[in-house]
């Protein structure tokens, strides 16, 4: 006809599982301790397959083209996986060979290798398959669920009903296809489908979606710290630390996350644990630890900071030795004496804590 325009070629990664007309209930049963091994080889191999992906990289920056031998061995280890996983979700019987090679096993794995690759996607890749990866997840999802359908089925009927078995072929078909992406494996983008047949999928929308996407992980991850780096500061008069009677009569304190701590003894000693190396003294401090709510809190004396007007922090000196304390509710405060060394002529400004974690409470006693 004129004015038709020929359809456009089906993206190259091609993937398809042979659909089994029985499958047995009691392999159904035993599917995952059967595949331990297997898990744990292939373990290992992902390990060294991005490692050479990563080489592969700057061999694709350098030449356009991925090594022969390395691409194999990418590939191989991608349709170990798929073998694997077609067998975990039910999808055939027969155990997975301990192979990279096609054609032993009921499952077709397709990847042909280009004799020219795009040097500009190398920068632009990750980037552009985040959309395509997020989509992916909740197919990945779906996969699941459906996949418990056909386990209850298979216990039934000793069959895979053919609907769900197009379905879950189909998320694995699109697995394959991202990954080979994300592997650098080919430069077509992965189509936004479950079909065999489906065309590349639109790359330079997904890359501009993909910038959003980042730029709003990186948001929530700025925003998450921040909130994390502003926790409760209680003020404590500089008067007040070379006065330990006045300090104890005022008991400075601060809640967060379930967690209060009250400064309750702040002293420069002359003779601390241990000698002091020449030019440098002792800080001794006192916190009383307590839960705050209705739950069980830890307090972890390592992770105080004695914090120098110069931004330096000072860690306990037997951080090392110090271990997590646990805080039942209602037990009332335990007392914990933290020691600090500092150089003699360093001005403190600070006592701080704060627990491991972009969300663990962080507490400041800010001396003025």
């Amino acid at each position: 006809m004129i004015g038709a325009q020929a359809a456009p070629a089906a993206h190259p990664v091609r993937f398809d599982v042979a659909y089994p007309l029985r499958l047995s209930r009691g392999r159904t049963l035993l599917r995952l301790p059967l595949a331990v091994p297997h898990l744990i080889v292939l373990y290992l191999l992902q390990a060294v397959a991005s490692l050479l992906a990563l080489f592969s990289w700057f061999a694709l920056l350098f030449t356009g083209r991925f090594p022969a031998s390395m691409f194999e061995f990418v590939s191989g280890v991608l349709r170990w996986q798929l073998n694997v996983l077609a067998y975990l979700e039910l999808m055939r019987d027969e155990y997975p060979p301990f192979s990279f090679e096609a054609g032993e096993y009921p499952l077709r794995f397709d990847v042909p290798r280009a004799a020219r690759q795009s040097r500009l996607r190398l920068f632009t890749r990750w980037i552009a398959v985040l959309p395509n990866y997020v989509v992916l997840q909740f197919v990945l999802l779906a996969s699941v669920l459906t996949g418990f359908i056909a386990w209850w089925a298979i216990l039934f009927s000793g069959r895979y009903p053919r609907g769900l078995f197009k379905f879950n072929v189909g998320a694995l078909r699109w697995f394959a296809r991202t990954t080979s992406y994300a592997l650098m494996l080919r430069d077509e983008y992965p189509p936004y489908s479950l079909k065999q047949e489906a065309a590349p999928g639109w790359e330079w929308p997904s890359f501009g979606a993909g910038i959003v996407l980042f730029g709003a992980y990186v948001a929530t991850i700025a925003v998450i710290a921040l909130a994390a780096n502003h926790g409760p500061t209680a003020t404590v008069e500089r008067a007040w630390l070379t006065k330990p009677s006045a300090l104890a009569a005022v008991q400075p304190t601060a809640e967060h996350h379930g967690l209060r701590l009250t400064l309750f003894a702040y002293r420069a000693a002359g003779a601390g644990p241990a000698p002091a190396p020449v030019g440098d003294e002792w800080v001794e401090t006192t916190l009383f630890a307590e839960a705050a709510g209705a739950r069980e809190v830890e307090f972890e004396p390592a992770l105080v900071r004695l914090a120098g007007c110069d931004g330096t922090r000072y860690e306990p000196w037997d951080a090392d030795r110090r271990g997590a304390v646990s805080l039942a509710p209602h037990a009332g405060r335990t007392p914990q004496d933290i020691a600090f060394i500092v150089p003699a002529d360093a001005e403190m400004c600070a006592l701080e804590y704060r627990r491991s974690g972009l969300l663990g409470p962080r507490i400041t006693f800010k001396f003025e």
